[in-house]
């Protein structure tokens, strides 16, 4: 068996986790689980509400997990499966600068824009964004006689996400975006060929 783990630590309570462990489990099946976490909280203020949460911070999780079986010499067969979850304040919407000397929506209506540091915000709203993905598949290989050889992948997949940001970037409630968005997938592939 082998694996690894790793931390990485910064500022702004930054703490990054992965690691990673494979191996036999019996004389014909292996697995490999893998993993890795990112965690840094508020880089940028949200001036509107300077008591209340920040923006651009992070929180992922992810995992992977595979099992490799050979029944035979003939027969390998491959199992996978993933996940991945988002869940923080890390797409605000932001106003970086104006081109003509246009003036922002929001400054037409008496918000703020721009604060102190650039990379601070005005927004009306706590922004969101989070996703969640996650899926599986199974690959079979089979040597058959005459130098044929016949693959099967099926796989399945699921993936949510809802967003949510101030699209005008400034402290007065004027526009607002929103998305949710929620995918399936299933599919099944088949090949067979024969080494020449």
């Amino acid at each position: 068996s082998e694996g690894y783990a790793q931390v990485d630590i910064g500022n702004y309570n930054t703490v990054n986790v992965e690691g990673a462990i494979s191996g036999p489990i019996t004389s014909d099946v292996s697995a490999r689980i893998s993993f890795k976490t990112e965690n840094h909280d508020d880089w940028s203020r949200n001036l509107t509400y300077p008591k209340g949460p920040g923006v651009d911070n992070k929180q992922t999780r992810a995992a992977r997990g595979q099992v490799r079986i050979e029944p035979s010499s003939t027969i390998e067969i491959l199992l996978a499966a993933d996940y991945f979850k988002q869940d923080d304040r890390s797409f605000p919407g932001r106003v970086v600068g104006t081109a003509g000397g246009s003036v922002p929506p929001g400054m037409r209506f008496g918000g703020q824009v721009f604060g102190p540091r650039s990379r601070d915000v005005y927004s009306d709203i706590v922004p969101q964004f989070r996703r969640e993905s996650y899926g599986g598949s199974a690959t079979v290989n089979i040597d058959l006689p005459s130098d044929l050889s016949l693959v099967s992948i099926t796989a399945s997949r699921r993936a949510n996400q809802a967003v949510r940001y101030d699209l005008d970037g400034s402290s007065q409630p004027l526009f607002d975006a929103s998305s949710v968005d929620r995918s399936r997938q299933y599919s099944e592939e088949i090949r067979l060929s024969q080494d020449s």
